[in-house]
């Protein structure tokens, strides 16, 4: 049988953008990099293709997928991390690209927990736009003054001449609820030991949870409330909301977040402490 060999092109920079993207997330479906990329779907499954027959990228779409109508999810693959080594050494973590080779055979809860994330940046994004900053865990990998059990996302939102900052935690229903209520406590006490002004010098960042419904939501509030009633100091401050919610988010009708302290006021983004 002869052997078949792949002839790997230049990339140019819109193809790079899907791969720094892929780093970013992890994973993404078609849907998570048009709306990041402010580009047609067809636009973004004809770069798509092309990474995917360069084998940059590989995904995980088969009959099932079809049947239940679920997306293609795309990830790196060995010549996409190789590229972004190549071409933006500068700005990825040798940890986080090593950890990606393990991404093909990544667990379903994984993934979905991923895109999950990837969702709520797309939906704050579209809200928010320019003002909004989204740095992933793997992008503050390398952060020492950061909690040692990472955020999900630092976040960075310009409104009404003010810079807000806030940690984000998205609920994983896969995950053990105490592992969330465990992490509150955590917080706390990084914000005892003053880990955070050792590297920057803005105000501690307010926590923001993602719940997956508003089940979770609640159970989550009254959870963290326990914690926050016995802490004296004043940071930091704790919002949460669910999916649903943070899908329905438009210019003016933003307020779906909520005060652990206070669960009876919803509040936007800018109007946090």
């Amino acid at each position: 049988m002869p052997i078949t060999t792949t002839t790997h092109y230049a990339l140019n920079l819109k193809q790079l953008d899907i791969l720094r993207l892929l780093y970013r997330f992890r994973f993404a479906t078609s849907y998570h990099l048009a709306t990041t990329l402010d580009i047609k779907p067809d636009t973004i499954n004809q770069r798509l293709q092309i990474l995917l027959d360069q084998k940059y990228i590989g995904r995980h779409y088969d009959g099932q997928y079809k049947i239940h109508g679920l997306p293609a999810q795309y990830y790196l693959l060995e010549h996409g991390i190789k590229a972004l080594k190549h071409y933006v050494r500068d700005k990825c973590d040798d940890k986080v690209l090593h950890n990606l080779y393990k991404d093909k055979n990544a667990k379903p809860s994984f993934i979905a927990h991923s895109l999950n994330i990837f969702t709520v940046f797309c939906r704050l994004k579209e809200r928010y736009g320019d003002g909004l900053r989204f740095f992933t865990k793997s992008q503050v990998h390398s952060y020492t003054h950061l909690p040692k059990q990472r955020p999900e996302a630092l976040i960075r939102l310009d409104a009404d001449n003010r810079r807000k900052e806030f940690f984000l935690e998205v609920i994983d229903p896969n995950k053990p609820f105490y592992a969330y209520v465990g992490k509150v406590r955590r917080y706390l006490e990084y914000a005892d030991a003053g880990t955070w002004k050792e590297g920057a010098s803005t105000k501690l960042p307010n926590i923001l949870v993602v719940a997956d419904s508003a089940g979770t939501e609640i159970r989550f509030q009254k959870q963290a409330n326990r914690f926050l009633k016995r802490h004296y100091e004043e940071e930091p401050k704790m919002y949460t909301t669910n999916m649903d919610k943070l899908a329905a988010i438009t210019p003016g009708h933003d307020r779906v977040w909520r005060d652990v302290e206070e669960p009876q006021k919803f509040l936007a983004l800018s109007d946090t402490q």
